[in-house]
């Protein structure tokens, strides 16, 4: 183990690229970005590179269920800036308030996963006891 991971509490796991759906997870998580692109792209259209960007911000930028708050907002402890928010007034924060508020999204999500961990615990238990 890295001292990255380490430090992260993160361990790589491999799987197949044969057998892709052994990661549910990360197949889950990938198909949200497909079925965005898809909004763009019609058929037989060729430019869907083009609205990769468009896609990735409106994808960090969006609350997710599970933590209750955007990837952008989990990572920096604040909502991104859309073009239409530019040139608008800006709170600014000081470095110690910054990480205060980065530790407490850290502790936000942590729980909020661990509540949508037990929701899919109790579904497949229920499944399971049938």
């Amino acid at each position: 183990m890295s001292d990255s991971e380490d430090k992260l509490k993160v361990s790589l796991r491999m799987s197949s690229g044969d057998h892709p759906q052994i990661d549910g997870e990360s197949e889950r998580v990938k198909q949200i970005p497909e079925d965005m692109l898809r909004a763009y792209v019609f058929e037989r259209q060729t430019d869907w590179d083009s609205y990769l960007p468009l896609v990735d911000f409106a994808y960090n930028n969006r609350p997710h269920k599970v933590i209750g708050m955007s990837p952008f907002e989990m990572n920096y402890g604040m909502n991104s800036n859309a073009p239409s928010t530019i040139g608008m007034p800006k709170k600014c924060h000081s470095a110690s308030e910054f990480l205060a508020n980065l530790e407490a999204n850290l502790e936000i999500a942590k729980a909020k996963m661990k509540q949508g961990a037990d929701r899919a615990k109790e579904y497949v238990d229920r499944k399971r006891s049938l």
